[in-house]
């Protein structure tokens, strides 16, 4: 097996490799081809895996850090496909990405859970989160443009 060397400690390079590398291991332990579909058992340390990734991806773009988390969440779900997958024990954590759509549909499915299974309080306080922060979002104005005669 061959490193890469860099002059730089720390380049975008190494990084971007070890991000990979732990995506392909957390794709390894889970059960899953390079396509997606389920091969084996899932092992348990494929989400130490997802999390190790997206700690590395923090210094990313948001673009990037967006794709790891979407990646993560279908490399969750394909592991436990054929189980109830239980959003409230996603083994992702979404608060490293911070407040984006994806993490906060994350969020609102776990609200749905834990009204599901009659907590009330937990599922109130995480959608009261979701939609504080939809509510910072503003729609651009809409342009009215006069239709000529």
């Amino acid at each position: 097996m061959m490193l890469i060397r860099s002059h730089r400690p720390g380049s975008k390079i190494i990084v971007e490799g070890a991000l990979a590398a732990r995506l392909v291991l957390a794709r390894y332990y889970a059960g899953l081809n390079a396509r997606g579909a389920k091969v084996a058992a899932a092992d348990s340390r494929y989400r130490a895996y997802l999390n190790a990734a997206l700690a590395k991806a923090r210094g990313l773009s948001a673009l990037n850090r967006d794709a790891v988390l979407s990646y993560s969440i279908a490399v969750w779900r394909s592991a436990e496909s054929g189980k109830k997958i239980e959003w409230a024990s996603c083994p992702v954590s979404v608060r490293q990405t911070g407040e984006n759509p994806i993490s906060l549909a994350v969020l609102e499915r776990a609200a749905l859970d834990d009204w599901k299974s009659s907590k009330e309080d937990a599922a109130i306080a995480k959608l009261t989160r979701v939609s504080s922060a939809f509510a910072e979002v503003r729609a651009p104005p809409t342009l009215i443009c006069a239709s000529s005669p």
